[in-house]
């Protein structure tokens, strides 16, 4: 029978690491202990974040208060992606985030456009889609209850500084009981006949060992 797993212990932090012990929190709670080994010395990439729909899913399944979040990485809101000269120079492809036109399905919808494209009755597709709008006007906003209303296709998503939201993830996890550790580790322990990791040697020679190891170096 596999044992249960009651401790695990993170390699490396910024988004990945953070997201991680994030969500382990969150999801396991007391069961298990959630700790993450990172070095001041080895930095994360600070660069700006380009993010789509569902990281505003994981954010609420992890508990984050959506102003707060926002304060603390800089994030704006973003409803598209804008691939410029992306087929060839002078080119312009937009990505909406949420569905396009309006009818029973969006299958029927896009069967519906291809045709009268062909025939030249249909402009572009990004013309039929709420986001698509909503980015070149430079608006954004929130769904409405209603549920006849076309801004229930308006999907967004986040740009922030990912050093800044690997900062506020710490913050948040040591607040709710994941340990952080300073180091490096310099050895690696693995059971002979299957490589699983048992253990690990940080410079100094502490030993740190946990039911599962996740690596997110």
């Amino acid at each position: 029978m596999t044992e249960p797993v009651r401790t695990i212990l993170i390699v490396g932090g910024g988004t990945a690491g953070w997201m991680a012990a994030a969500a382990l929190q969150r999801t396991l709670g007391p069961h298990a202990k959630v700790s993450l080994v990172e070095s001041d010395d080895i930095g994360i990439v600070g660069v700006g974040e380009a993010t789509v729909p569902p990281i505003r899913d994981f954010n609420a399944m992890i508990g984050l208060d959506e102003a707060e979040f926002m304060r603390e990485t800089k994030a704006t809101l973003k409803v598209a992606i804008v691939f410029k000269d992306w087929g060839h120079i002078g080119n312009r492809y937009v990505h909406p985030f949420g569905t396009f036109g309006r009818g029973p399905t969006l299958a029927e919808f896009q069967q519906t456009w291809f045709a009268l494209k062909a025939r030249g009755l249909a402009g572009d597709l990004s013309d039929y889609s709420v986001c698509s709008r909503a980015a070149d006007a430079g608006k954004v906003g929130d769904r409405d209850p209603d549920p006849r209303s076309p801004k229930n296709s308006l999907f967004s998503a986040y740009h922030f500084d990912a050093g800044l939201y690997a900062k506020y993830l710490r913050k948040v996890c040591e607040g709710r009981g994941v340990e952080r550790i300073e180091g490096k580790i310099v050895d690696v322990f693995q059971r002979a006949d299957d490589g699983f990791v048992t253990g690990v040697t940080l410079e100094g020679g502490r030993v740190l060992e946990a039911d599962l190891f996740i690596d997110c170096t």
